[in-house]
């Protein structure tokens, strides 16, 4: 058998060792020794947080969704092998020690105890690093934390150039690097003016032109859109095939599901691993008391079985298709023995549903496509009201047709008049309704993150015109603060708002400043908090002990605490996993269902936008192209594939049946919706169309 290319050996880590050094050093994020250092920032009368002093350790974190034990450990008694040429899937909660646990394969970190060995090199020892990090390469959760040159073709070059390699060989890996990701058409374009998931690509290739032994992604694929993803895992086994091993951290399961062996981590130890045939196929318990999800085929797979004993455990796509066709095309008998689903496919608490039924009411009208686009046929499909979710009355309060946002011809450049201009908005016009639920969706680059912008006046309106209506808004010029209060904005990198040092202090910034009493802020700061699903007791915990999924949400609290009437959310569940992204979202829909908040959401995950949005809004080089429901959108694959936004995997399933001669008539395109149907149309006769 082969040995082993790296070997974890009951490695135990706590980044309070780091602190303790820096402690010893003189200064904790550049306080004095002794200060209570981002503690306050405004006087005596801002110390509301019940803080302990003496010796607690920075980095305790002590709950379900935590890993970390009184001692501070993120890691306690990891243990892995990986093996040349494989595909392993790391699976676990957000704060389980993932990316920590990545950051030891590579010597980015080094264990408190036990031991971390690529090729039989010890990480330990500084004299192995230079080697062991041209063996394993690493992409971080966030690309800005490894990009560092002027454009993207100097920053794929920089790995190459302390390689010493010759220049015609560096300009060839770059080439290919960029052009595996889909980047070298912006090889001249300056990295800060990328999108995320666009930096992400860079990021990316960066690595493979060093040609490492090993990748290690660490959710390197979260803020891709469908096709960005789909390039990547194309990247991943085209590397696979020529003998590259890769260790991927995740939370799509999909991707998971593509792996040779996935590994769940929890609590800081490994306590599961196998084949995904396995993990996911007869695990699927134990994967929802880890916070964890399945692949959508395997959920659909099951409540399928629930209902036709002998239906088989399907993990990916192809093979729910090949196996529904397979009964329906062969004729046999299908025995019904429980009642069709009504809800419950996956594993959102509530279960949302808005369109297992049908549509909500009130949708607004298209917005006007591009002039020529090829889209201007589809106009008047988003047009169709009064439809209503079962037929019942959409009861939100706030909700209207009426826009809180409108945009007409709204355009905007970056670096205007440089020989970097970039035109990142054309002609944008688009209505976004009150009380509603927006998302807008869009491959990477289509300038989705720009718009949103310029809602709450960070970006100003260079081009066209911009009309907000919220309370007390009247003057561009003169109200922007009153603007940013009542128009809250999640940026997708939520956790670079954060700028105090604990948790506490970080969400109370906004109301702070909007003056309020110390027992108002208190109870907004515990409220949004608990929005987001972190204890209201964390608040005197440090930010920097958090993992990235934990940041986001305290980010986010950030924002709720100021009552927004609008909350623009840039990619808000990118990197938490099924649980937390599951409890988020449910929040933030009673946001909207009980106070009647506008939400508009970008997202890449589109089973989100199946299940909970009013309106989508299509964006594609840098306009607004086309808007309708999401039923409407999922029920043309061409479009999708025409604007490179793709579809859910649940959805793509009816897609490929119906191409292959399987009639699916889906009452919408939730996944419940979906698997009724798919159950509906193997109960009944061969040649039968459901529905009829």
């Amino acid at each position: 058998m082969n040995e082993p290319l790296i070997r974890v050996e009951d490695v135990y880590f706590s980044y309070a060792d780091r602190e303790d050094r820096s402690k010893a050093a003189g200064s904790v994020d550049g306080a004095e020794p002794g200060e209570g250092a981002g503690l306050t920032t405004g006087g005596e009368d801002r110390q509301w947080t019940d803080r302990q002093t003496g010796g607690r350790q920075p980095a305790e974190i002590q709950s379900e969704t935590d890993t970390a034990d009184t001692d501070g450990l993120v890691l306690r008694g990891a243990s892995l092998e990986v093996f040349p040429g494989e595909f392993v899937a790391i699976l676990g909660h957000n704060g389980s020690g993932k990316s920590t646990l990545a950051k030891h394969l590579n010597g980015l970190l080094v264990p408190r105890r036990g031991a971390v060995r690529v090729a039989g090199l010890d990480t330990s020892d500084h004299r192995n690093i230079g080697q062991i990090r041209r063996m394993v390469g690493m992409v971080f959760q966030h690309p800005d934390n490894q990009i560092i040159a002027a454009t993207v073709e100097e920053d794929v070059a920089f790995g190459l150039e302390n390689l010493a390699l010759p220049r015609e060989e560096m300009r060839r890996r770059v080439e290919d690097a960029l052009r595996r990701v889909g980047m070298w058409e912006y090889r001249h374009r300056s990295p800060h003016h990328l999108s995320g998931g666009q930096k992400q690509r860079v990021a990316i290739a960066g690595v493979l032109a060093m040609r490492p032994a090993c990748i290690v992604l660490d959710e390197a694929t979260s803020m891709l859109d469908t096709p960005g993803r789909e390039e990547v895992m194309a990247a991943v086994r085209e590397l696979r095939a020529a003998g590259v091993t890769v260790v991927a951290v995740t939370h799509h399961m999909e991707e998971a599901a593509l792996a040779d062996r996935i590994v769940v981590i929890h609590e800081g130890r490994v306590v599961m691993q196998g084949l995904p045939e396995e993990v996911f196929g007869r695990r699927q318990e134990v994967l929802a008391a880890l916070h964890l999800d399945v692949p959508a085929a395997a959920a659909v797979s099951r409540r399928i079985a629930e209902v036709l004993p002998g239906f088989p455990m399907c993990i990916r796509t192809e093979e729910l298709v090949r196996e529904v066709e397979r009964r329906v095309k062969s004729g046999g008998p299908a025995v019904r023995t429980a009642d069709i689903p009504g809800e419950g496919v996956f594993s959102y608490p509530g279960s949302f549903g808005f369109h297992a039924a049908g549509q909500i009411e009130g949708r607004p009208t298209a917005v006007r496509p591009e002039p020529g686009s090829e889209c201007a046929e589809d106009r008047g499909e988003g047009n169709r009201t009064g439809q209503g979710t079962g037929g019942a009355a959409d009861e939100r309060p706030g909700k209207s047709a009426d826009p809180i946002i409108a945009a007409r011809g709204l355009g905007y450049v970056y670096m205007k008049k440089t020989p970097l201009e970039h035109r990142a908005l054309r002609d944008v016009t688009l209505s976004i309704p009150r009380g509603g639920v927006t998302a807008l969706v869009g491959h990477t680059g289509s300038g989705k993150s720009t718009l949103v912008q310029h809602f709450n006046g960070l970006i100003p309106v260079q081009e066209g015109h911009l009309t907000v209506d919220v309370s007390g808004y009247a003057d561009p010029r003169r109200d922007w603060k009153i603007l940013r209060t009542r128009v809250g904005l999640v940026f997708q990198q939520a956790e670079d708002q954060l700028f105090e040092r604990l948790i506490g202090d970080d969400v109370a910034f906004g109301p702070w400043r909007l003056g309020l009493a110390i027992d108002e802020v208190r109870e907004r700061v515990r409220r949004a908090m608990e929005m987001v699903g972190i204890p209201f007791e964390w608040k005197d915990r440090p930010v920097y002990a958090l993992s990235g999924g934990q940041r986001r949400k305290v980010a986010i609290a950030g924002v709720l605490a100021l009552r927004p009437e609008v909350l623009v959310l840039d990619e808000p569940t990118a990197g938490l996993d099924p649980r937390s992204r599951d409890e988020l979202l449910e929040h933030l829909l009673r946001l909207n269902r009980e106070e009647g908040v506008t939400l508009v959401f970008i997202t890449h995950n589109l089973t989100e936008v199946a299940r909970f949005a009013d309106q989508v809004i299509l964006m594609e080089g840098g306009t607004a192209v086309w808007s309708g429901s999401p039923d409407e959108l999922f029920d043309d694959p061409q479009r999708c594939a025409r604007w490179n936004v793709g579809v859910p995997p649940h959805v793509e399933v009816v897609h490929r049946l119906r191409e292959r001669g399987v009639a699916v008539e889906a009452e919408g395109y939730s996944p419940d919706a979906v698997a009724e149907a798919l159950i509906r149309r193997l109960l009944s006769e061969p040649g039968v169309e459901v529905g009829g």
